[in-house]
């Protein structure tokens, strides 16, 4: 538990082990300053914090911030092994932007990755958050539509 003491905040363990009878009852009590290791903890905390957005950020794709190759592989493998009881289908798709080596070519690079990173924006934005959004590299980005219709499947095949 919390306490104050010497003006300072600390952390303390405490044990009571009562003995014996009503009337000769013995109470003995132990206090345990615990502080370092509430500090270690708290360290160790922040510690798997920073792992755990590192983690996160080496499955983003730098340019556009959706899923990279590894963090796709990583999330696909993840989603297909979820339960197959659930109902609907996953519908994969890959894009491939047209010309855009002529986007790069003749307005340069930086309108090349504004295209890019709008291209996935709006990917991001159109899809539920279950579904899988991700570059592989270049111009090609994937879509995993988790759980839909068969029917909306091959609509969306078709579209393609």
């Amino acid at each position: 538990m919390p306490v104050q003491y010497g003006g300072k905040r600390g952390w303390i363990r405490s044990r009571t082990i009562i003995n014996g009878k009503e009337k000769n009852k013995k109470i003995i009590g132990v206090l345990e300053n615990y502080d370092e290791q509430k500090e270690k903890e708290a360290e160790i905390e922040h510690h798997l914090k920073n792992i755990n957005k590192i983690q996160k950020a080496s499955q983003r794709d730098f340019l556009t911030g959706v899923y990279n190759r590894e963090g796709l592989i990583q999330n696909i493998e993840k989603a297909l092994k979820e339960d197959k009881n659930k109902q609907g289908v996953d519908a994969f798709f890959i894009l491939d932007l047209d010309h855009f080596k002529e986007i790069n070519d003749f307005l340069g690079h930086g309108t090349g990755d504004q295209v890019l990173q709008n291209t996935a924006k709006i990917l991001d934005q159109c899809f539920r958050k279950e579904d899988i959004v991700g570059r592989l590299g270049g111009d090609e980005f994937v879509l995993l539509i988790r759980r839909i219709d068969r029917i909306e499947a091959f609509i969306g095949w078709q579209r393609s």
